[in-house]
């Protein structure tokens, strides 16, 4: 939970809700402990297109999937529908996504952690979406410095 809390210090609500990208990757590289580590992902940033709405949630989910080794639950996988369908009527929303899990067959001393926001847009072609991600191994005892 002091992970997360830490994490979502940097989710804007006005003007606009939005990740603040810069600021937490400031706190993250200037952070003095040793409670958390970022793990190196293959992509950071991703464009994704896609032409319907189930188009679109099939191509994150697979991105998170193959790039992050992260899976979608059912549950995840219908605010994610919802959050896509919810572009076409605005043009463009953002949706932010924290993960924290367990690697099967591990001692409960560390957990992985993932952040993301996805900026999900209409295109006169279908669909868009950008995702920002960051991958941490979190030790047990990590406190928010806050």
């Amino acid at each position: 939970m002091q992970f997360m809390k830490f994490c979502g210090r940097y989710r804007q609500f006005e003007p606009e809700s939005t990740y603040d990208w810069p600021g937490f990757r400031k706190a993250v590289f200037g952070h003095q402990g040793n409670k958390f580590f970022p793990i190196t992902l293959p992509y950071d940033k991703m464009v994704l297109q896609a032409v319907d709405v189930s188009s679109m949630v099939e191509e994150i989910v697979k991105f998170m999937k193959d790039e992050m080794n992260v899976a979608a639950s059912a549950w995840n996988m219908a605010a994610l529908r919802s959050a896509v369908a919810a572009a076409s009527d605005h043009r463009q929303c953002e949706y932010h996504v924290m993960f924290a899990f367990r690697q099967p067959g591990t001692d409960e001393v560390f957990f992985f952690s993932l952040v993301s926001s996805i900026a999900l847009g209409r295109t006169p072609v279908g669909y868009s979406a950008e995702i920002d991600a960051m991958k941490f191994l979190v030790l047990e005892g990590f406190k928010d410095p806050a």
